[in-house]
């Protein structure tokens, strides 16, 4: 059942980012629904990093807005997981958490108790009173998420969150943020080279040199931009042949030796094949 959001929590309006000659952001506008998990997606250099950056204030548009709830953002309604590291060296993974919680006015017992909480979920707590420069780039980022869900923030932005972490790992961190998402309604919106991590999304938009290509729900993406595949086997051969309808394959299966098909099915196009069609303007299609 596709899933209808009753409002947005983010708005992208008109952002354009210039530097010198060079338009990194063109025109780039899209709304991220509240609740969602929103995935935004594009190839390396096409200004993924660099929205993001402004989304959170870290630099400023040439031009157009952000806003969160309607409103001007407020940094304590969201999380942020940087791609690049953010954390003082020196201290333990627990004391930059802890810092970090009372620059935003958190009391120290709540601190306890979440940090807690959040490196239990994240399996954390064996390496919370390391120093951070001792801890293995897959803890460090685990540090990172962990940090970025401490102030409870309504929304959680993040650049390439499971960088470094391994497939069980980035599993289980995917399982906590759906739980939240699930359980208390927090918005995911991240950027990632994981294709398999976009299929999580419900909403996607799609960035290619500076502009916005696609943006809608992951259905609504498949629908418009995936071929389907048919493939039949005939005993001594194989035919897998690109179509483009339902009705086309059973044309084409019409124009085949019934006697010799043992088996066929149709499937679509992977979203990794989706997401490459767009940014290469791959066209061919039966």
């Amino acid at each position: 059942m596709e899933v209808v959001y009753l409002s947005d929590i983010l708005s992208i309006q008109k952002i354009r980012k210039r530097f010198k000659k060079n338009i990194v952001l063109n025109d780039i506008s899209f709304n991220v629904p509240r609740g969602s998990i929103f995935a935004f997606l594009g190839l390396n250099g096409a200004g993924k990093s660099t929205l993001l950056n402004i989304i959170i204030q870290l630099l400023l548009p040439t031009s157009g807005k952000v806003v969160l709830n309607d409103c001007p953002i407020l940094k304590n309604k969201f999380g942020v997981v940087f791609q690049e590291n953010t954390f003082d060296d020196e201290l333990t993974i627990y004391e930059n958490m802890f810092i970090r919680g009372r620059l935003y006015n958190l009391s120290k017992k709540y601190l306890q108790r979440k940090i807690e909480e959040i490196s239990f979920e994240l399996e954390l707590n064996p390496y919370l009173h390391k120093k951070y420069k001792l801890c293995s780039g897959g803890q460090k980022r685990l540090a990172m998420i962990a940090r970025a869900l401490i102030s409870e923030p309504e929304i959680i932005i993040m650049d390439e969150p499971t960088v470094a972490l391994d497939v069980e790992i980035r599993k289980k961190v995917w399982t906590y943020l759906l739980k939240l998402n699930k359980e208390e309604n927090v918005t995911i919106f991240f950027s990632s080279h994981y294709i398999e991590e976009a299929a999580l999304a419900n909403n996607l938009s799609i960035i290619k040199s500076g502009k916005i290509v696609f943006t809608g729900t992951y259905k609504e993406l498949i629908e418009k931009y995936s071929k389907k595949k048919l493939n039949v086997d005939l005993g001594d051969d194989v035919i897998t042949k690109e179509i483009s309808s339902v009705k086309n394959s059973l044309i084409y299966l019409n124009c085949l030796d019934i006697n010799k098909i043992k088996t066929f099915s149709l499937e679509n196009s992977s979203l990794e094949e989706v997401f490459l069609k767009i940014v290469h303007n791959e066209n061919s299609c039966i």
